[in-house]
């Protein structure tokens, strides 16, 4: 069971991280956009 626990977190974590990239990625689409980079 507490492998499974272990699958489940660390999916949570990936998730985050990629919408943590994701809003990364719109900033800096919105940011060129603006002429800010």
């Amino acid at each position: 069971m507490k492998i499974k626990i272990a699958l489940v977190q660390s999916n949570k974590i990936q998730d985050s991280v990629n919408d943590t990239l994701l809003k990364g990625l719109e900033y800096c689409k919105r940011a060129k956009k603006w002429g800010q980079i």
